[in-house]
């Protein structure tokens, strides 16, 4: 009988909590209980708690538990059964995923991403949704503890879609609906373990040292922890092995050239790869695939994916650890990278990108390299069959988004956005709404850029016109100031609202025929992909009016 169970089970395992392991291997018989849960690798015992609160609840107990957040982001086969079952056993009302505050001491002793789960104690149901929170990290809440959420940062998602997609809640963290669509088109490619046989492989661990080195690792050389060059490996520039024992060698095999191997460690520029033409043997820092020698093209092929921005972007989007805890691309996220298969209709532009993966494998000039590399992303943008739109998403993620990720305070996208970067934002904001006026012939949209001097925030104002609209379709306005500008849209706003037009970071105002996009001065949120989200959801805020 009771309303409410509310807690902070512990999250790593002692001798403290050795009940929970027991109770969930006497409970695991259950019907929808997961098979081998919470026994493998790296689960916490938290879970373990809240399947323990089931057999104290009704369907009206309200359940609020801080979890362990990485549980719901792995990528590992028994850890997304967990969660199917876990999102299927209690009907969540409110998710607030805490991982963008994890390193701004929102808990004295730990780092790991936290995760709030508010739900009720019946089951699920297939037409049941729930409001994902996502806080963003701040240097306000390091001053005053408050965690902020805007409107911006809760997104509603289907429970049984949560359940089922292993990556919808990583994608809802970083991206947008837009992003999803775009990461279930790029599934339907075979992931890069069905194009080579010896699939990623993990290096050698160091460890205890008990085991002797197999004979086909003698005298190899060998890739020390951060020491990978992108695009080639230059094996003159590498020691041989020094150990003659090791906790785990692994097979021989996977140290066999052609070679690629995979920096398990990631920066801003993203997911890191490189060729070798030898024989090299590598830590567990990295991944390696090895491919026939007879298929060496295939090696030069994946290398160049790899090192595209179109891995980096898919990686961060349904990584278990990168965007959420670790700046790692764990092996098991390497796997699921989608590339298409080579055949007779790609044959042309799959021998484009091998063409320009040898020019940077030999480039000595970082212009050169960054001109190729652009080179590299269309060459791969179409052989996805990427349209525009989906271009610029995978562009801003890479350039804007990780960068915010893995830079904090020093990244890109807090600076001011040039005026290139505004007038972008509104044409891309225009290309979606366009369409829906096109199809009459009497009414089209224009964009008035303020330009105010010394303020935090920025206004643009798209007009309704006649048809076939203003000559200069977006324009500068010079403005005095902000509070000018804003005291003219309070003026046109009904009473009860226009007390509040300065109390909310992003407001989207509704004047007539005009619509006034306000918010932060920083170019993550005037980007072109920002401009593309914006118009969707004016679109649908209209369509709900309507």
């Amino acid at each position: 009988q009771f309303h409410a169970i509310v807690g902070n089970p512990p999250w790593t395992k002692s001798t403290l909590n050795k009940l929970a392991e027991k109770y969930c291997k006497r409970k695991r018989p259950e019907s929808g209980y997961p098979d081998g849960y919470p026994t493998a690798y790296g689960t916490p015992p938290d879970q373990a708690f809240l399947w323990r609160i089931g057999d104290f609840t009704n369907d009206k107990t309200c359940i609020g538990l801080i979890l362990h957040g990485q549980r719901f982001f792995t990528t590992e086969i028994l850890g997304k059964k967990a969660k199917k079952s876990l999102l299927m056993r209690y009907k969540p009302k409110a998710i607030v995923n805490l991982s963008k505050l994890r390193l701004d001491k929102l808990f004295p002793k730990s780092k790991a991403p936290a995760m709030i789960l508010i739900a009720e104690g019946k089951r699920s149901e297939q037409r049941d949704n729930f409001y994902f929170v996502c806080p963003e990290s701040s240097i306000d809440f390091r001053k005053h503890g408050i965690i902020e959420i805007g409107a911006e940062h809760i997104k509603k998602l289907p429970v049984f879609s949560t359940a089922l997609d292993s990556d919808m809640l990583k994608i809802a963290t970083w991206g947008s609906a837009r992003d999803m669509y775009l990461i279930q088109k790029l599934r339907i490619f075979a992931e890069i373990e069905q194009i080579v046989t010896n699939s990623c492989n993990n290096g050698f661990k160091v460890g205890n040292q008990k085991y002797p080195i197999p004979e086909e690792m003698r005298d190899k050389k060998w890739l020390p922890s951060g020491r990978i060059s992108r695009y080639q490996i230059d094996s003159q520039q590498l020691d041989t092995l020094p150990y003659q024992k090791l906790e785990s060698p692994r097979n021989p095999e996977i140290y066999k050239a052609p070679l690629i191997i995979i920096s398990e460690k990631v920066d801003s520029n993203g997911v890191c790869a490189a060729f070798s033409e030898e024989d090299i043997v590598y830590t567990t820092s990295y991944s390696g695939i090895t491919v026939p020698k007879n298929l060496i093209h295939l090696a030069h092929y994946l290398n160049g994916v790899i090192n595209s921005s179109i891995a980096s972007y898919f990686i961060f989007m349904t990584a278990s650890s990168w965007g959420i805890e670790r700046h790692k691309v764990m092996t098991q996220d390497l796997v699921q990278l989608p590339v298409p298969e080579p055949n007779e209709d790609n044959e042309r532009l799959i021998t484009q990108i091998i063409e320009i993966e040898g020019r940077l494998c030999k480039s000595s000039s970082k212009s050169v390299e960054k001109d190729l590399k652009k080179q590299l992303d269309k060459a791969v943008f179409d052989l996805y069959g990427l349209n525009d739109d989906e271009r610029i998403l995978v562009e801003d993620t890479t350039q804007i988004t990780i960068d915010l990720y893995m830079n904090r305070e020093k990244s890109a996208a807090l600076k001011k956005p040039k005026a290139s970067d505004l007038e972008a934002y509104t044409l891309s904001f225009m290309s979606v709404i366009e369409p829906f006026f096109d199809t009459l012939k009497e009414r089209s949209i224009a964009a008035d850029i303020f330009d105010i001097a010394n303020t935090p925030l920025q206004v643009v104002k798209f007009s309704i016109v006649r048809y076939p609209g203003r000559e200069q379709i977006v324009q500068t306005i010079q403005a005095e100031d902000l509070i000018t500008v804003l005291q003219s849209i309070a003026k046109q706003l009904p009473p009860q609202l226009g007390d509040r037009v300065f109390t909310r970071r992003n407001l989207k105002v509704y004047v007539g025929e005009n619509i006034y996009i306000i918010k932060p001065r920083q170019l993550r949120y005037w980007s072109r992909s920002a401009g593309l989200n914006d118009a969707d959801a004016v679109l649908a805020e209209n369509l709900r009016m309507k």
